[in-house]
């Protein structure tokens, strides 16, 4: 007689830490779908903790329909940079479609370097902000260059309202 099916899990692809343990991670990413799934890994990370996010050397399509990004349950502090150096290496592409990311909490801390971001619109409602809109929380972008951007409302790349930082 044949053995039925047991459902197994699917793997995690990012290990999970306990929601108060101040951590340092790192962790990598090889398209868009990955650099989602690594973002909202973050999540589960405590204030202070921080969190860096290599990407491999490629034009990441941030299009589709998990961007923008909104870190509006991300306590970590958050770095995005190349895996291997090399600016302009990694090109983050909203090809005209959408914005990248969203900090909306005081403590968002966000930090990219050595990035090239292009191709963001914020045509919809809050229509600020392309690249980032920082409702709250603060921005560090070291060695990054922003290109082809536009917003309905205040700022092409970079919108700060309230009181945000970059």
């Amino acid at each position: 007689m044949a053995r039925p099916l047991e459902a197994v899990p699917s793997p995690t692809p990012f290990a999970l830490a306990p929601a108060e343990a101040l951590t340092n991670v790192n962790m990598t990413a090889g398209d868009a779908a990955t650099l989602h799934a690594a973002l909202v890994a973050t999540e589960q990370y405590a204030e202070g903790s921080n969190v860096t996010i290599e990407l491999s050397a490629s034009t990441y399509d941030l299009s589709g329909p998990n961007w923008p990004f909104d870190f509006g349950r991300t306590r970590a502090n958050v770095k995005i940079r190349p895996a291997a150096g090399g600016f302009s290496a990694v090109t983050l592409d909203a090809r005209g479609m959408r914005p990248m990311f969203h900090l909306s909490l005081a403590t968002n801390r966000l930090s990219l370097r050595d990035l090239s971001l292009r191709n963001g619109s914020a045509v919809a409602a809050p229509a600020h902000g392309a690249a980032v809109l920082l409702s709250a929380g603060s921005l560090h972008a070291d060695s990054c260059a922003f290109e082809d951007f536009f917003a309905a409302g205040d700022g092409g790349a970079l919108a700060l309202l309230g009181g945000a930082s970059a």
